[in-house]
């Protein structure tokens, strides 16, 4: 069981409303956690989380991975549709096997969904965000 908690990672989504040149704008983010440490890889935010987005993200958590001598074989993820844009191919070209959790059924996720409720919960709630680079140091800091 351990060893493969050492090799599984899981990511979601989560968003935010910021306020952006005097309008709400929606921002959204990409988190993984890493299930055998419960540390936490999370993306810059994005109002627009297109196909490059979606491969740049990738690339970076490969990266962020190899840089902390973490494996990475499995990487579970929900059926978000964003997760189409390149993500998938882009970890499966990394040596990463990529898991899709059934049709609405969080608890397959529940790490990812957990952390992104208590970040939402304990942080997020509690601030406005001015800003992506506003957002960007608030969930780092969390």
């Amino acid at each position: 069981m351990e060893m493969h908690a050492n090799t599984l990672w899981q990511c979601d989504f989560f968003s935010k409303r910021i306020i952006k040149k005097f309008r709400l704008r929606q921002v959204f983010v990409l988190a993984f956690i890493h299930i055998g440490t419960r540390r936490v890889f999370v993306t810059p935010c994005t109002c627009k989380p297109d196909s490059a987005w979606m491969k740049t993200q990738a690339e970076a958590f490969l990266e962020h991975v190899k840089k902390e001598g973490l494996e990475a074989d499995i990487v579970m993820r929900d059926m978000d549709k964003k997760f189409r844009n390149g993500f998938d191919e882009v970890l499966e070209d990394g040596g990463v096997e990529i898991r899709k959790t059934a049709h609405r059924a969080p608890n397959q996720n529940a790490f990812i969904e957990r952390w992104v409720q208590s970040i939402g919960q304990e942080c997020l709630d509690h601030f406005i965000a001015f800003g992506e680079k506003h957002m960007d140091y608030l969930v780092s800091e969390f």
